[in-house]
């Protein structure tokens, strides 16, 4: 649930906060400018939260505008039931002596499991300070976001010092947007040999890691990675600037531990001889992320190619925002028709899928593999400018992915244009039938009817996400305020491209 203290609903928070409904787990309090407001009212405020409440976001809120010590007690304020805190764009460490900015760190981390201290400036120490202030986690911490700090700014002795002061207890790191393309190969090499062994999860997204380096010492750097590391992030690193036999290269270095795997936002639209990188795709790989690559430039055939190419341990793929919307239907039925039996679970929000025509969508959709079980369709807003008779033959063309009643099909149809309650509420329909369907129905009925709530959506889509974790055939209703802001979302991310 997020609120928002802007809009002088409430006369303080402690008002706003009594108004959170009890069931609320997730609380978003960013952009609030909670800096300005008087300590003793944000104290009070944070002692009367639920303890329900597990994860709280606190981004964007000028923090950094307390003194250390109203800081400190804004922070122990914090309930123990809030395991999950995100504290990122708070500027906490600048100019912060570095004795305070370690205690800040204790008081923050105390109790909690995820903790996000992305976009703080922990660039402005120097690396032996950073890694003290690191020693000072708790050990409760199990989730480090470490994003947009300029970690890059240091050399590979401080940095390889930094990430080797991380608590072992520590198992996800997100080192992301770090600028860490301003270390040469050989110090790239030991940074990434000094990450503790303990982590299981690394985020090395938008780092350009190649630019200044070849290929061969990138590739040694990823072999020094500990084996321990299952889900790897290697997004927006420029491998599309390289050829499929340089990017094999590089995918051949990692480590076979490796389950989950993202190459989003990498150009590899713009690779001729994709198929060649991908055959040496590691085998342990489950789950492929191809998202943002703009594969609207590759030819159909070539991406056909690529895709069947994809070792046969992949079970999950994603194909979203690639702006496919500009390839025709016959290009996008080779294209589907590619991917490999394996998989079982496909990606193509935000495709702008709507504009082609029914009857080209229909080509489309029928080709993508009986063997694939959930397809994620939301934000391609499918049933825009339709009529009821083309809506529900879209849905059909779907439904040849569950030729046996109450098969494992799921689809996720958020955000695609439909206000038809009856046609949402069908899959539930279908469930209730079957006796399978325990979740609060009258729940889901009356959150159709306040659109403009956005706590009621957030307690849909908990339920549905619940209710998918165990039951299958799911299709999830949508508004027309939900659509707004998924515009307004993809606009946004879009702009991040």
């Amino acid at each position: 649930m997020r609120v928002n203290l802007r809009c002088n609903e409430y006369d303080t928070i402690e008002l706003a906060f009594n108004a959170i409904p009890v069931h609320t787990t997730v609380l978003n309090l960013s952009e609030n400018n909670l800096g300005a407001y008087a300590n003793t009212e944000l104290v009070k405020a944070f002692k009367t939260l639920s303890s329900n409440i597990h994860f709280l976001y606190l981004s964007n809120n000028n923090l950094s505008n307390k003194t250390h010590a109203e800081l400190v007690e804004i922070l122990e304020a914090i309930p123990e039931n809030v395991t999950c805190r995100d504290l990122s764009n708070n500027q906490l460490f600048m100019n912060r002596p570095i004795a305070l900015a370690i205690q800040l760190v204790a008081v923050v981390s105390k109790n909690a499991i995820f903790l996000d201290l992305s976009g703080n400036y922990l660039s402005h120490h120097a690396g032996a300070d950073i890694a003290k202030i690191f020693a000072a986690i708790d050990k409760s911490v199990t989730s480090l976001g470490l994003q947009l700090n300029n970690l890059g700014s240091k050399n590979g002795v401080e940095l390889a010092l930094v990430l080797a002061s991380i608590p072992s207890n520590v198992r996800n790191i997100d080192l992301g947007h770090n600028e860490l393309w301003h270390q040469s190969g050989e110090e790239l090499i030991e940074i990434f040999r000094a990450i503790p062994v303990s982590v299981t999860t690394l985020n090395l997204s938008n780092n350009y890691l190649l630019l200044n380096k070849t290929i061969a010492k990138f590739s040694e750097a990823l072999a020094a990675l500990s084996e321990n590391v299952t889900c790897l992030d290697l997004s927006g690193n420029n491998l599309g600037g390289y050829s499929g036999t340089s990017i094999a290269q590089v995918l051949n270095a990692i480590l076979t531990g490796v389950s989950s795997l993202s190459l989003s936002n990498n150009e590899l639209g713009s690779v001729t001889d994709l198929a060649k990188a991908f055959v040496a795709l590691p085998v342990s790989v489950n789950s492929l992320n191809l998202s943002k690559n703009k594969f609207w430039r590759t030819t159909s055939t070539e991406l056909a190619k690529a895709l069947k190419a994809i070792p046969k341990n992949v079970k999950e793929l994603d194909l979203s925002q690639n702006h496919l919307n500009h390839k025709s239907a016959a290009d996008l039925a080779e294209i589907f028709r590619a991917i490999p039996p394996s998989v079982t679970t496909l990606k193509l929000n935000d495709n702008d899928l709507h504009q082609l025509s029914t009857k080209n969508l229909l080509l489309v959709l029928q080709n993508i593999p009986i063997t694939v079980r959930i397809i994620d369709l939301k934000l391609n807003d499918l049933f825009l400018r339709r009529t009821v008779a083309e809506k529900n033959a879209l849905l059909r063309a779907l439904d040849k992915n569950s030729p046996v009643p109450q098969a494992s099909l799921r689809l996720d149809m958020r955000y695609n244009g439909d206000t038809d309650l009856g046609r949402g509420l069908l899959p539930l329909l279908t469930l209730c039938k079957a006796k399978n369907l325990t979740c609060e129905l009258s729940v889901l009925i009356l959150s159709f009817f306040i659109p403009k709530s956005r706590a009621s959506e957030l307690h849909l889509y908990s339920l549905w996400n619940k209710t998918g974790a165990q039951y299958s055939q799911l299709a999830i209703p949508n508004t027309e305020a939900s659509n707004d802001s998924a515009r307004q979302h993809r606009k946004r991310s879009r702009n991040e491209i």
